[in-house]
């Protein structure tokens, strides 16, 4: 009733990478619907709406990570190599987004005037303090770098993590 378990047993490698470009793609185009609304942002159509999008990029990353740390084989882990540099930029993508940072800081300055339950309030403390530590108030060059680095980063881990399995297989 609730989704259940995907099918392991049906998912091949080669839908793996079409289903992250497409969920990322698709979480881009609603940050877009975000960021391009003419009303003033507030908890539910900036906060709220973020926290909802890519829900389609979150299911397929979810059985991709699955795979790669359980059911690994050389196929999963050179696309693994492959996409998840991807995956990063795309996470530097949104935290760059200055329209949305802006957006969500404007909620986040309103939050003791907006009535916003406890929870909301935490909600958009949470979501504008990441977007602060991960760098959405760096200049331009210091953004493409953070970007660099976090490729750079995410791919060493995976390097480091396949090896990691595979020594525990041998």
């Amino acid at each position: 009733p609730h989704g259940g378990v995907p099918p392991f047993d049906r998912v091949s490698v080669e839908h793996l990478a079409p289903a992250l470009r497409a969920g990322m793609e698709a979480q881009l185009a609603e940050v877009v619907l975000i960021t391009s609304n003419p009303e003033p942002p507030t908890f539910e159509n900036t906060v709220a709406a973020y926290e909802r999008s890519g829900k389609a990029l979150e299911r397929a990353q979810r059985i991709f990570a699955t795979l790669c740390s359980s059911m690994s084989n050389d196929a999963l882990r050179a696309l693994e190599e492959e996409i998840v540099p991807h995956l990063s930029a795309h996470g530097d993508r949104l935290i760059q987004n200055e329209a949305l940072f802006a957006r969500i800081e404007a909620v986040y300055r309103e939050c003791e005037a907006s009535g916003l339950s406890p929870e909301q309030t935490r909600l958009v403390w949470l979501t504008c303090k990441h977007f602060e530590r991960s760098g959405a108030k760096l200049g331009a060059t210091e953004k493409a770098e953070l970007s660099r680095i976090n490729q750079k980063l995410a791919s060493l881990y995976t390097r480091f993590s396949q090896n990691v399995l595979k020594a525990e297989s041998q």
